[in-house]
């Protein structure tokens, strides 16, 4: 599974680009919890975090990227702004 966020400055944050380019909204992709066959677990938990983050539009989306079980894979994204959250959960990766 694999977290993606396009920030508003447009910049793409994931597995592969773990951080937001210099002076760009500031994140980073700072847990991965897949990211190595070594490390891995069916409760993974992927986290980007803005420090100061730019006002716009950002587009947050999840890759399945290798489907270990012919299981469903839920999901859920969880979002907090201000101290507020909003989650939702998925049944599976589309």
């Amino acid at each position: 599974m694999a977290l993606h966020v396009q920030a508003a400055c447009k910049s793409h944050i994931f597995w592969n680009a773990k951080k937001s380019k210099k002076g760009e909204d500031a994140g980073h992709l700072d847990v991965d919890m897949n990211a190595s066959d070594k490390s891995l677990t069916e409760e993974p938990v992927e986290n980007v975090y803005f420090k100061n983050p730019t006002k716009g539009h950002y587009r947050v989306w999840v890759e399945n990227n290798h489907k270990r079980t012919s299981a469903e894979t839920k999901y859920t994204v969880r979002l907090t702004i201000d101290g507020a959250t909003q989650e939702k959960t998925f049944d599976d990766i589309d």
